[in-house]
């Protein structure tokens, strides 16, 4: 039993060893779509305002906002560019048309996320 034990705790050491790097993916995996998800929730509450006629201050200051949520959520240069390109993306599509629920809806909710944030 004493040859055996060293042998079993060295096969579960380089088990170990060769499912850290599925592991790290999996949190970078994470990271990024909860970097992707933030964009897009902030893209879409931006472009509905910016749609909607809100004050060009709110809107950049909402979007300031975002930058830099997403700027703390990231963890090097790509993620943030990852995160910045999903939003400028989704808030040039919903800047153009009419927010689900209208304007009163979408004024309602950016209005309650700015005092939140504030």
């Amino acid at each position: 039993m004493n040859i055996l034990r060293p042998f079993l705790l060295s096969l579960a050491f380089t088990a170990f060893l060769i499912s850290m790097p599925v592991f790290a993916q999996t949190a970078k995996d994470q990271r990024e779509a909860r970097i992707l998800a933030t964009a897009k929730q902030s893209a879409v509450l931006a472009g509905g305002a910016r749609f909607c006629n809100v004050d060009d201050e709110m809107v950049e200051e909402f979007i300031s906002l975002t930058d830099a949520r997403i700027a703390v959520l990231a963890h090097d240069d790509y993620e943030k560019v990852l995160g910045r390109l999903e939003f400028k993306n989704i808030f040039s599509a919903y800047s153009a048309k009419m927010p689900e629920g209208g304007c009163e809806a979408l004024l309602s909710s950016f209005n309650k996320v700015m005092r939140e944030k504030q």
